[in-house]
């Protein structure tokens, strides 16, 4: 897009006009995912740090979780890897990673997930 622009001194008379192109980008990141790097889904411990492995067309921030509501979370520098996640596995059952990914144009594709089950029995 070009936006242009006139400017107009204190007395009412006009200085110029401007303009300059800037890109529009309202298309958050594509292709996104999380994977809990586990064998087979399962941990037969608790609070077992994880690998995460992450992926985001065009993202340059993600945000990771145990819960979908991201309580608590911050932004941090997108990377495709990342080592030893705390699932916070403090018993058997059921555990998520939730992941979201920003581009620098701030916006913000939908939230995925992964699981893994721990089963200590």
């Amino acid at each position: 897009q070009t936006v242009y622009a006139k400017f107009k001194d204190k007395n009412g008379n006009e200085i110029g006009t401007a303009k300059d192109k800037i890109l529009v980008d309202a298309t958050p990141p594509q292709n996104c995912s999380v994977r809990i790097s586990v064998a087979g889904k399962h941990l037969n411990k608790r609070n077992v740090p994880v690998d995460l492995v992450m992926s985001g067309m065009d993202a340059k921030f993600m945000m990771l979780s145990n819960t979908s509501s991201f309580y608590n979370q911050k932004w941090r520098a997108y990377t495709e890897t990342l080592k030893a996640w705390d699932l916070e596995s403090n018993d058997d059952g059921e555990y998520k990673v939730y992941a979201k990914f920003r581009d620098a144009a701030g916006n913000i594709s939908e939230t995925v997930s992964d699981f893994v089950i721990v089963d200590t029995q």
